[in-house]
């Protein structure tokens, strides 16, 4: 935060202090926006299935493509 004010007195400093507010305002709008994306990259946090079982699932996955190519390859 201690950047944002140090911005805020070089804008003021500059002549450019009737900016504050406009500046003020787009700073909400993009906490808003990096608020929402961060909830967003959390929907896999909040699908209730522990990240044990979800790695389990993914190695199942792997496995049952890796047998799936030794299948294929043997076809050839």
């Amino acid at each position: 935060m201690n950047n944002v004010f140090s911005f805020f007195l070089a804008l003021e400093s500059l002549g450019f202090g009737s900016y504050i507010s406009e500046v003020k305002e787009v700073l909400q709008e993009c906490k808003t926006v990096a608020l929402k994306r961060r909830k967003a990259s959390s929907r896999l946090e909040n699908l209730g299935i522990p990240e044990e079982e979800l790695l389990r699932q993914q190695q199942e996955l792997f496995a049952k493509v890796s047998e799936a190519i030794l299948v294929l390859m043997r076809l050839e």
